[in-house]
């Protein structure tokens, strides 16, 4: 939800997200992409993209 902070608590693991192919990816160093804009972000974006729905 864009603009608020959503908590979870349990049954949540980075690793259940995260593609089973690691060795497939791009990135690139960037800035934010909302002000103050700040530099030093490095982007990543994994070929074997993961849907994930509101509810979840």
């Amino acid at each position: 939800m864009p603009g608020q902070f959503v908590s979870r608590s349990g049954g949540f693991t980075l690793q259940d997200y995260l593609p089973r192919d690691m060795d497939t990816y791009f990135n690139y160093r960037g800035s934010l992409t909302t002000p103050p804009c700040s530099e030093g972000v490095t982007w990543v974006w994994f070929t074997d993209n993961r849907q994930v729905s509101d509810r979840q």
